[in-house]
């Protein structure tokens, strides 16, 4: 395994745990706090917080174009697909083809009705655009 597959796989690993974490909190009662709109406009570069911290940006998307480092952008957030390249029941090529990009359209168009999609893919989220970039 690739240091780039076990980084994908650790970091859906924690979205599961956040999810579950999530999902008791919301048993519990708990309603958090309501977050502050951070998305940065898609025209934007990649520029550094006050921090210097580099964020998720299409312009950082962009740089991860590849099957061995595939990042898009679906509906304002940012996904690592990297380990689900080779894993995707429709093919690798399908994946592919929105590594680098905004894939809102692409993906909506094939998997519109598809509810379970939706929880793989989140599986593999990074960020809002405009979050810091891990």
């Amino acid at each position: 395994m690739t240091r780039t597959q076990a980084c994908a796989r650790l970091s859906a690993l924690g979205a599961v745990v956040v999810l579950a974490l999530t999902a008791c909190a919301q048993d519990a009662g708990y309603e958090a706090p309501p977050e502050e709109d951070t998305v940065v406009s898609q025209s934007e570069s990649v520029t550094p917080d006050s921090a210097g911290t580099q964020l998720l940006t299409l312009e950082l998307v962009a740089t991860h174009n590849s099957a061995e480092s595939c990042w898009t952008a679906i509906d304002g957030s940012v996904y690592d697909l990297t380990a689900w390249v080779d894993q995707h029941p429709g093919g690798a090529s399908n994946i592919v083809s929105i590594c680098g990009i905004d894939g809102t359209s692409a993906f909506n168009r094939q998997h519109a009705s598809a509810g379970k999609v939706e929880a793989t893919r989140d599986s593999f989220l990074l960020g809002a655009l405009g979050d810091p970039a891990p």
